[in-house]
């Protein structure tokens, strides 16, 4: 086939559909090799368009429009075999329809499970904080005696946390684009070119930032729960290097140690019903001995 080429698209563009690496794009008026009818047979199920509308139409106004003309058209060139009438317009998204949905719904779990190892991490720092402080408590006491507001003993705790949670998100992010090309490398199809950027983004280092801030902040506050109503009076009275822990100490470090198992037994239950149901796919019956069997696609 002979082609005349009018223009070049952008290395960065890679179509309208999520994921399809495209080579080249054709005029629908010459993709002849699809049968001759391919322009006139209506019992086709779809045809796919990409347009702008114009500043001063909405899209409502343009699908009353155009299921108007699909309604014309219908009644002068029925069709026998698809029901399927109408028009229907979306936004321009890499996703369409249906596949928009399930992928929505499958991120939005992804996002939930992201959730709750945060929180896994979240308490298990918290309580490796209480039981850093526990053995901070003397120092704590001797500043206090000596006239230490409790804004510069979070202050000092807020500085260690930030530094703490920040070092992380960082190390985490590096990770993050480690772990993207593995992943990019891993193509189930390997006769179709799948194309994912999974690149570094601006927004999502932003967002990781303000996470790790937030975490710092929190972290920062939890030994001023522990110190906020206990007396610091028995930490000087011990033995140099011999730490002390007050009782609500020990209901704090209960509590992150009962949210950390609570929330942990909630991942593990879903990940073996994961790997359940995937099992069950993997061995349910086809109707057929699979064994020995070949899948052949002739294209004449």
């Amino acid at each position: 086939e002979l082609f005349t080429i009018i223009g070049v698209a952008p290395k960065q563009f890679t179509g309208t559909f999520a994921g399809a690496h495209i080579d080249v794009w054709v005029s629908i008026t010459e993709i002849r090799w699809l049968g001759a009818d391919v322009l006139t047979d209506r019992q086709r199920p779809s045809v796919h368009f990409i347009a702008r509308l114009k500043n001063n139409i909405s899209q409502d106004r343009a699908s009353a429009v155009l299921n108007a003309t699909a309604q014309q058209l219908e009644r002068g060139y029925p069709r026998t075999e698809s029901k399927r009438t109408g028009v229907e317009i979306v936004e321009a998204t890499l996703l369409h329809g249906g596949l928009r949905k399930g992928v929505s719904i499958f991120l939005t779990l992804m996002l939930a499970v992201s959730g709750l190892v945060i929180l896994t991490s979240l308490a298990n720092v918290a309580n490796l904080v209480l039981i850093s402080a526990a053995g901070k408590r003397g120092e704590i006491a001797v500043r206090f005696a000596l006239g230490a507001g409790r804004f510069s003993i979070f202050r000092q705790f807020l500085i260690e946390n930030l530094l703490l949670t920040l070092s992380g998100g960082v190390t985490a992010f590096f990770l993050s684009m480690w772990c993207g090309t593995i992943i990019h490398s891993l193509n189930p199809i390997p006769s179709i070119p799948l194309q994912f950027d999974l690149g570094p983004d601006p927004r999502v280092f932003l967002f990781l930032v303000i996470l790790s801030a937030i975490m710092g902040v929190l972290l920062g506050l939890v030994p001023q729960l522990q110190f906020r109503n206990s007396s610091l009076l028995p930490a000087l009275q011990t033995e140099p290097g011999r730490a002390t822990s007050s009782r609500e100490g020990s209901r704090l470090r209960s509590a992150f140690v009962i949210c950390q198992v609570a929330v942990s037994l909630v991942l593990l239950i879903g990940a073996a019903l994961f790997f359940q149901s995937l099992r069950n796919a993997q061995f349910m019956s086809s109707g057929f001995e699979p064994e020995r069997g070949l899948a052949v696609d002739v294209d004449l």
